[in-house]
């Protein structure tokens, strides 16, 4: 199967019960779940998810949160680093038609491109791998 990438919105969603989006969000997580997949993220989401919750004076949730995706054996979580963050760039400026009301982030087929190469052992930096493919982050 093919990894899952997921972002900060839908994390929050799934920790937060008076998101809008939880109830739809815990339903489709019961399907991940079910499915068994590599779940990737990048070290910057990880910053953005503790760090809502730390922010609101919930160290102990950012914490628990935290330690939920760095102890699990199903969680890749990839550092962003400058090969990573190059790929992510360039993907995002051959993808004009991309519309975010927030800032610039790595799109989700660069991460789960390099997760993929990094697993299989032949890790190639996510720069000189063609991206292919959309998928929404």
């Amino acid at each position: 199967m093919s990894p899952v990438f997921i972002d900060t919105s839908y994390v929050l969603a799934l920790e937060l019960k008076d998101d809008q989006n939880h109830e739809s969000a815990a339903t489709h997580w019961q399907g991940v779940l079910a499915s068994r997949p590599d779940i990737v993220t990048t070290s910057y989401i990880f910053d953005e998810i503790v760090r809502f919750f730390n922010r609101r004076g919930h160290h102990q949730k950012a914490s628990q949160v935290g330690n939920a995706r760095l102890q699990s054996p199903s969680v890749r979580l990839l550092h962003v680093d400058p090969d990573l963050f190059e790929a992510a760039w360039a993907y995002f400026e051959r993808h004009p038609d991309t519309r975010s009301d927030k800032r610039f982030q790595l799109p989700a087929p660069a991460c789960l491109q390099a997760a993929e190469k990094d697993r299989s052992g032949g890790f190639t930096p996510p720069s000189r791998v063609e991206l292919k493919g959309e998928m929404a982050g």
